[in-house]
């Protein structure tokens, strides 16, 4: 089946359900079929689709449980060869504050990729791609408002939306994600895979002009962040309890 790694999977999971497929039995063995899946914002398009055999992350992507539940100074020290103590000066807050506070940098351009979305617009490239309102080398500078309203112009334009359809629609997306920040969560709506470019940012700052490895440091902080992630924690409830249900139908 070609396409991106999700369609996939979830047109997979269509196809076996319609099949019959996610729970077989051959040769007196009992088989069941799990698949785990990016939530996306699949919640707010109404795409979502009840299933013990269909488990959805809690948050936007994988990439947001790395940031959220790995130790983000560690992973600046190993993964940006720098000091740790240099890495907790400019990282001094708790984890969820530094989520935060990245979120809250880039809080206009979920709000765009939102109105995007729910508005089933083609051809603007948006949670796949990093703000097109900040400079991604500064991700914590103020966002460009020219380059905002550009943009909404265009989507106007290119969809032949009326000025007062936009600023409805635009209101309330913007309403949906300040409700989810103001609510503690803005991680259901914000790409994790965003937050590496903080971080490099926050590398870099903890540097003070010392040599980095410009090349690979993206890759770098990531698979040290990885590496920190701590699975005893309440956040893997969801997915045990997903697996445990799939053995009770083991059971014939």
């Amino acid at each position: 089946m070609p396409g991106r790694g999700k369609d996939v999977l979830v047109r997979r999971f269509r196809l076996m359900r319609k099949r019959r497929q996610l729970v077989t039995d051959l040769c007196g063995k009992r088989s069941v079929v799990l698949f785990f899946v990016d939530k996306d914002i699949d919640d707010q398009v109404g795409r979502l689709m009840q299933s013990d055999h269909l488990v959805y992350s809690e948050f936007y992507s994988v990439e947001n449980y790395w940031f959220r539940y790995g130790n983000i100074v560690n992973a600046m020290a190993i993964g940006g060869g720098i000091e740790h103590k240099a890495a907790e000066t400019v990282v001094s807050a708790t984890a969820g504050a530094w989520l935060r506070r990245a979120a809250e940098a880039w809080q206009t351009w979920v709000e765009f990729c939102l109105f995007i979305h729910r508005n089933g617009i083609r051809g603007q490239a948006t949670y796949r791609v990093c703000s097109q309102f900040h400079d991604v080398a500064f991700p914590y500078s103020l966002g460009c408002a020219a380059k905002r309203a550009s943009l909404y112009a265009q989507v106007s334009l290119d969809c032949g939306m009326s000025r007062d359809a936009l600023l409805r629609k635009r209101s309330i997306a913007g309403r949906v994600v300040r409700e989810l920040f103001s609510a503690n969560r803005f991680d259901s709506v914000f790409a994790g895979s965003w937050y590496v470019h903080f971080l490099v940012a926050d590398v870099k700052t903890a540097a003070a002009g010392g040599e980095l490895r410009q090349k690979s440091l993206h890759q770098c902080l990531t698979s040290a962040l990885q590496a920190t992630v701590d699975f005893s924690g309440d956040w893997t409830g969801r997915y045990i309890a997903a697996i445990e249900r799939a053995v009770r139908k083991l059971v014939p």
